[in-house]
């Protein structure tokens, strides 16, 4: 047995070498069983490797890279401490040093001393394509995007199915709106691998996200011959982006629920949706309609299959509370411009633990949301690693700024793994999760009943919740729309500057009866990943050909045409049912009325909250009709703008830069720490 085992090892058949061990292991001595820990190890079975090099120690100085190998098998089991032991006790420099000791560095959000192991290596002549991987991460880190991409494209074209590879690229162009170079790489992939399963479901997500509906329908189809009897619970985040009618949006709906229900009926569930299904009901949130039931039902079914966790020790009294900040969003983004300040501000009588996962971007927000930290981490998204690295860690409270928007962070926050749990309302909507205790939210927000809407308790601050910055150089701009190259002769501009996905069917009758109105009236919108493209088609039914050419979609502008398109605008259309928390107070500091639809719901509620906060309550509407003729009233009112921007102004110091609603929030965190 022991030489089948060293000849399948020699060989490279590190599955076969799992095989004959499990099948009869018996008596072996130490160095073929460190044998089947490496291939362990090279089999992604992290947990099995780290068992049986751990009862090789005795022998540590018998076993060549030892030392290496018990590091890797501890990174992958998120045992960082234990990891870094083990990697100061190698003393030969070898490739694999180098490999272990990056990886690990980066993970502990140590990136000067990574690329400080990099350049070591290379005077060395180490080379490695895991070490150039995580070269183009730290560039990816310092937004050098091009030298990464072109880093990582050098080495696909060396080995083109190297999936790690692909995988970094793909986060790169993920995260850059690329979406048609990664439907190129990945289409490229299937090729050669056509029933790769992580890509076929990538390749639905990316038609998802930009209302591909009928592109979706073969891959499913494939995914589903393909898969086993439970495939059909992909269906349940299989969701457009964009769909045609409220009709198209039923049935989606219906779909899922009926999938739901089915899959509990017959106590069927995914095992490890955490890897398997990358993919979240994102965009659900979206619809005109409350979410809870739903999203309540796919936390019931997917939670069961994730890795299960032992049941939370008892904490300890601490002077300091320990509390975990998790999310893939510390950086620039809309999440962290809600909740940058509330963060860097934590008082020090909270221990703050800052779990970045996987992070693209390394920017100016990042560093200093670090510098408040006690302590950083940087894991994968990898659960084996993940939830072992979260639960030891024996956190007081987990705080997740934002659930639903990353599928590592959504099945994460099913689990339980600190006694107190809750999420902040960087996604407005809820859990679903029975292990989400509270929803840190603001009275403003809610006008309906939250325990209908929610599975967590809401807290409902008495003050605005987020410190907001006041837009950087938005009184400067001066650019007209002439230099938007936006003339038209006596037009009244009318712009809706969100996101197209916040677009929804609903929403298409203000653009039309706007249009309608008049000939000068244009309705602005900005493209955003093709979903214009559904949207025309949507509006080709309601306007004549005429009419048609009122509705201008505009390519992205840059932060200062951005700012000089809400200055210029006659009026800011908000869109509902789903509103727009940023775009919002952007508009609101350009000095351009903004006109809110009155809503039930949180993701409705932006605006109005903000407008109810400082006691001005004009620019809300209560049906579709009165929204339009808000709208065109204003539009057509030549001192409404100097108007309203002088009401912003006056109440500028409550909307932005302010800290009470970040203070108070300290102290509900003071009263529910034990």
């Amino acid at each position: 047995m022991e030489e089948k085992i060293a000849v399948l090892f020699q060989a490279g058949n590190y599955s076969g070498v799992i095989h004959a061990y499990e099948k009869n292991g018996v008596g072996l001595t130490s160095a073929v069983h460190y044998l089947v820990a490496v291939s362990y190890l090279f089999e992604d079975k992290f947990s099995e490797g780290l068992s049986i090099l751990l009862s090789l120690k005795k022998d540590a100085t018998l076993l060549l890279d030892y030392w290496c190998y018990l590091a890797l098998a501890q990174l992958k089991n998120g045992d960082y401490k234990g990891a870094k032991r083990a990697i100061d006790k190698t003393r030969q420099r070898s490739k694999l040093y180098f490999e272990i000791n990056v990886e690990l560095s980066i993970k502990l959000g140590k990136g000067r001393r990574a690329m400080r192991l990099i350049r070591e290596a290379k005077a060395s002549q180490v080379h490695s394509a895991p070490l150039e991987i995580n070269e183009a991460i730290l560039q990816m880190h310092r937004r050098q995007l091009k030298l990464a991409e072109n880093t990582l494209l050098r080495l696909l074209s060396q080995d083109p199915l190297n999936i790690a590879i692909c995988d970094n690229l793909i986060r790169i162009y993920s995260n850059t709106r690329s979406s048609a170079k990664s439907e190129c790489l990945i289409q490229a992939y299937l090729k050669q691998h056509p029933n790769h399963l992580p890509y076929l479901w990538h390749l639905v997500s990316i038609y998802a996200a930009q209302g591909r509906k009928e592109d979706m329908a073969p891959l499913m189809k494939r995914i589903h011959s393909e898969g086993d009897s439970k495939s059909y619970l992909r269906e349940i985040f299989a969701i457009p982006s964009m769909l045609m009618s409220q009709e198209d949006i039923a049935q989606v709906r219906q779909r899922i629920d009926e999938c739901l229900t089915n899959a509990m009926k017959k106590n069927e569930f995914p095992m490890r949706a955490d890897a398997e299904y990358r993919a979240t009901p994102f965009y659900l949130s979206y619809h005109q309609e409350c979410n809870k039931g739903l999203f309540e039902k796919i936390a019931t079914v997917f939670q069961k299959g994730l890795l299960a966790v032992p049941k939370l020790n008892k904490r300890p009294i601490r002077k300091r509370k320990k509390i975990a900040f998790i999310s893939q969003h510390f950086y620039k983004q809309s999440v962290m411009d809600f909740y940058f300040h509330t963060i860097v501000n934590m008082p020090k009588e909270f221990h703050v633990t800052i779990i970045n996962v996987e992070p693209v971007f390394i920017d100016a927000v990042t560093k200093s949301v670090y510098d408040r930290a006690d302590e950083v981490l940087q894991p994968s998204i990898s659960h084996d690693e993940l939830v072992p690295l979260v639960y030891q860690a024996e956190y007081d409270m987990i705080i997740y700024p934002e659930i639903g928007m990353s599928p590592c962070i959504y099945y994460l926050a099913m689990q339980r793994l600190a006694p107190i749990q809750a999420v902040l309302m960087g996604h407005p909507d809820t859990s679903g999760m029975a292990a989400m205790d509270y929803y840190v939210s603001w009275k403003h927000f809610h006008h309906g009943n939250t325990k209908k809407q929610f599975t967590e308790t809401v807290v409902q601050l008495k003050h605005m919740p987020i410190c907001y910055d006041y837009p950087k150089g938005i009184d400067g701009v001066k650019k007209s729309l002439s230099g938007l190259g936006l003339v038209q002769k006596e037009m009244k501009l009318f712009s809706v500057p969100m996101l197209l996905f916040k677009i929804q069917p609903v929403f298409d009758e203000v653009i039309e009866k706007i249009v309608i109105a008049s000939s000068n009236h244009v309705v602005l919108l900005v493209c955003y990943n093709h979903i214009e493209k559904v949207i025309k088609k949507r509006l080709e039914k309601r306007l004549n050909k005429r009419q048609l050419e009122q509705v201008r979609f505009e390519l992205p502008f840059k932060k200062r045409d951005y700012y000089a398109l809400l200055k210029n605008s006659n009026v800011i259309l908000e869109s509902f049912p789903f509103g727009g928390g940023n775009t919002v107070l952007h508009s609101m500091a350009a000095g351009t009325p903004v006109i809110c639809m009155k809503s039930d719901q949180l993701k409705g509620s932006f605006g109005t909250g903000f407008y109810e906060w400082i006691n001005e309550t004009d620019y809300i509407a209560n049906s579709i009709d009165e929204y339009v003729r808000l709208a065109i009233n204003i539009a057509n009112n030549d001192d409404a703008k100097s108007q309203y921007n002088t009401m912003i102004q006056h109440n500028k110091s409550k909307l932005f830069g302010n800290m009470d609603g970040p203070n108070e929030f300290y102290q509900w965190l003071r009263q529910v720490l034990p």
